[in-house]
């Protein structure tokens, strides 16, 4: 298995079992677009962890100088996943 997509996965699980753990404390019901929302924007911080290695991998030379663009587009994804994130839990 992928160690990006595993641990794309935990971090998918830590969201959801986070946002429960707020939803309790607050006496509020979690619905499950809202745990699959903080699963799947939680999971999107290892794609772009992923992206981000993957640009520099010297196997793929197809990306010639376009490395830097793949680089900064999965740091792009990496940012919006946080930043969806702590909106999310300070909303709940």
């Amino acid at each position: 298995m992928d160690g990006y997509l595993l641990a794309s996965f935990i971090l998918g699980c830590v969201a959801v079992i986070t946002l429960l753990v707020f939803r309790v404390t607050k006496h509020k019901s979690l619905d499950l677009p809202d745990a699959i929302v903080a699963f799947l924007t939680a999971a999107g911080i290892g794609g772009g962890i992923k992206v981000c290695v993957l640009a520099f991998n010297p196997i793929l030379v197809s990306l010639g100088s376009d490395r830097l663009y793949v680089f900064i587009g999965g740091l792009a994804v990496i940012w919006v996943s946080v930043q969806a994130l702590y909106k999310f839990f300070v909303s709940s």
